[in-house]
């Protein structure tokens, strides 16, 4: 069920018991969303540039929704 999830990383163990964990890289991601609001520079007059750090993320995320939904 959530093997196709792009941001999660988890474990399947023998006994079938499945174990979610947070992606080894939310940190480091959560830094840089973060230092981008904190720099004056950039901050709010800047959009963060999704595109750039998650290529296709909308694509994703929509698909996701649609799945949800049942309208694919």
């Amino acid at each position: 069920m959530f093997n196709d999830l792009p941001f999660l990383m988890y474990n399947v163990y023998a006994t079938g018991v499945k174990e979610l964990n947070k992606w080894f890289e939310y940190p480091s991601q959560i830094k840089k969303i973060v230092e981008h609001i904190l720099d004056p520079n950039l901050g709010p007059k800047v959009q963060y540039p999704w595109d750039e750090e998650y290529p296709d993320m909308l694509n994703e995320i929509n698909e996701k929704i649609k799945a949800i939904i049942n309208l694919e």
